[in-house]
């Protein structure tokens, strides 16, 4: 089980540089008229799933608890595939398209328009010098439906495109985080 990450814990303000990041590289609004949700979830090897490891969520959120089997949910896929996903409500209602979205319950939905987020992106977070090593999720997703965030290209994170420098960044220093601060972890 997760615990919530406390509002003075390093990974806090590192959480905050990613969405400040994320605003500026994407273009999208401020705080006050776009909030958005990010969280970077890993893989529990023993245990075979996917985790909330920090996030900027409320404390009582049921997100916290949270686990995903793998290649479940759009932070699955994207974890299992070793490539961004994307989600937005509008484009899944109108081209009735499969959402690989699962709520806290687990319990599969059966239309897009029962999903809280309007649009979810889900990054994975490479090792700095060998991309087929994933070691984590980046997930950022807004309520809002004309959130900036939807008119995102998941292709756009991959190889050498408009936003993969932004994730090389984040994922250089989360690597540098976990390796300094998580010695021994099991995760």
């Amino acid at each position: 089980m997760t615990i919530p990450t406390p509002l003075d814990d390093p990974l806090r303000s590192f959480l905050e540089k990613v969405e400040e990041g994320a605003r500026s590289e994407f273009g999208l609004d401020d705080r006050s008229k776009d909030p958005l949700d990010v969280s970077i979830l890993v893989y529990d090897k023993r245990r075979k799933i996917l985790k909330v490891a920090t996030a900027n969520f409320a404390l009582e959120d049921p997100r916290w608890w949270l686990e995903l089997n793998y290649g479940d949910g759009i932070a699955g896929r994207a974890y299992k595939m070793n490539n961004s996903r994307r989600f937005a409500k509008s484009d899944a209602i109108l081209h009735k398209s499969p959402c690989f979205y699962l709520p806290t319950n687990l319990i599969r939905i059966s239309s897009p328009s029962e999903i809280e987020e309007d649009v979810v992106l889900s990054v994975p977070l490479r090792h700095p010098k060998e991309i087929r090593a994933v070691y984590g999720i980046l997930t950022i997703s807004s309520k809002r439906p004309s959130s900036k965030l939807a008119d995102i290209k998941t292709e756009d994170f991959e190889a050498e495109t408009k936003y993969k420098n932004f994730t090389d960044q984040i994922s250089v220093i989360a690597f540098e985080y976990n390796s300094s601060s998580r010695k021994g972890s099991a995760v």
